[in-house]
């Protein structure tokens, strides 16, 4: 018996101007999205809470958005702030990072905050109350272009469902970091992901993979052929844009897979199947 997937329905659920920059899980079946000015909250494919302000003010510049199940964490590098809303979307407060600059982050199973600087190659952490935890450099990633700090996984998860595919030509360490979550530093441009500690730790794809996403320990990637990869379930043909990103709530005989194609949020209705 062996299990397929089928794309049997799509929606497009907003239209955005500009166009959304980043989408989160809200764990609950919905997402939460961001626009440079603007987050949003979807649940049950309707909106039902937006925020254009913090105090009095507007936001504007905002890089990325991340989740806790507590606070939803925006990224403002240009401003060297990251705001917390909570998760109908009320301003509660702000982590002041100075002078860095905080492109791209991630929340870890025990509601740490991680960022990553993409021009200093840092990466920061802060506690879920946002204290300081550390701050390194990471190794290698200054000789990659135009890096992209992925999520947080366990480093043995990205290994396995890379090593189903043969994907795998170099690495180095595996086993010594392999329980542990790491940060996922990823670039396409090199066909590399690098394990975002403070020693070097690799993985260098053996043909091109056309995006890689991590969103609560969950992994998915497009590869050279079009095929989307879930985790490791079987292989979706895709057939449609690359998407900027994606979030996918994965059940027994169907996902929801949500993605962020161009300025639009739109859902895939997969069901999975059986053939004999």
């Amino acid at each position: 018996m062996t299990l397929y997937a089928v794309i049997i329905a799509i929606e497009t659920l907003a239209v955005f101007s500009p166009p959304p920059v980043a989408m989160t899980s809200d764990l609950m079946g919905g997402v939460y999205l961001a626009t440079p000015n603007e987050i949003f909250h979807y649940s049950s494919d309707t909106l039902v809470e937006s925020n254009s302000r913090y105090k009095e003010s507007l936001l504007s510049g905002i890089s990325d958005i991340a989740y806790s199940g507590q606070w939803i964490f925006v990224s403002l590098p240009m401003r060297g702030k990251i705001f917390q809303f909570d998760r109908y979307l009320r301003f509660v407060g702000e982590i002041e990072t100075d002078n860095f600059f905080p492109g791209n982050i991630a929340v870890s199973a025990d509601g740490s905050l991680w960022c990553f600087d993409p021009e200093s190659k840092k990466i920061y952490a802060y506690s879920s109350v946002g204290d300081p935890i550390e701050n390194y450099r990471v190794p290698g990633a200054a000789d990659l272009h135009k890096p992209d700090f992925t999520g947080i996984t366990q480093w043995n998860n990205l290994v396995h469902y890379l090593k189903t595919q043969d994907m795998i030509v170099a690495q180095t360490d595996i086993d010594d970091i392999g329980e542990i979550e790491s940060p996922i530093i990823w670039s396409k441009s090199d066909n590399t992901i690098i394990a975002g500690i403070e020693r070097e730790n690799y993985i260098k794809i053996n043909r091109n993979m056309e995006d890689l996403y991590i969103d609560n320990d969950n992994i998915y990637y497009i590869t050279d052929s079009m095929g989307l990869v879930l985790n490791d379930m079987p292989q979706i043909d895709w057939g449609y844009d690359i998407p900027d990103d994606i979030i996918v709530y994965q059940r027994h005989s169907f996902s929801n897979i949500y993605t962020i194609i161009d300025n639009k949020l739109i859902k895939h209705l997969v069901q999975w199947k059986s053939q004999q």
